[in-house]
């Protein structure tokens, strides 16, 4: 026999005070809608960007995205080069994670559905 009492309550805390945190229609059909797109693979500064973000987030929890955006972009630029090095073999690494995972993929801009003005 199977026990429902706890069907239906939650199984996880989510703080829907917050904003962008309730799911709204546009999401869910954009979600769905990307279902089948392939990510690319990340670069040297975006791997650099994810590691910095969660790092500085820790000891400034609240600062602003473009304020986070600064001091990540200012530290990029005064890595050493053994680091930028490290970051750029992670990057390889991801790409030939990415090319086993989706093979024959090739990036491709999409095209725009409005005149350019």
């Amino acid at each position: 026999m199977v026990d429902t009492t706890c069907y239906g309550t939650p199984v996880f805390n989510c703080d829907l005070s917050a904003p962008g945190t309730a799911p709204d229609e546009a999401n869910i059909a954009e979600a769905e809608d990307t279902s089948s797109h392939i990510p690319r693979p990340k670069n040297s500064w975006i791997l650099y960007r994810q590691h910095k973000s969660r790092e500085l987030r820790k000891d400034h929890p609240g600062i602003t995205a473009s304020e986070l955006s600064t001091m990540i972009s200012s530290l990029w630029k005064h890595e050493n080069d053994e680091e930028r090095k490290f970051w750029q073999q992670k990057a390889q690494e991801e790409d030939r994670l990415h090319k086993e995972k989706y093979p024959g993929y090739k990036y491709s801009t999409k095209k725009s559905t409005e005149k350019a003005k």
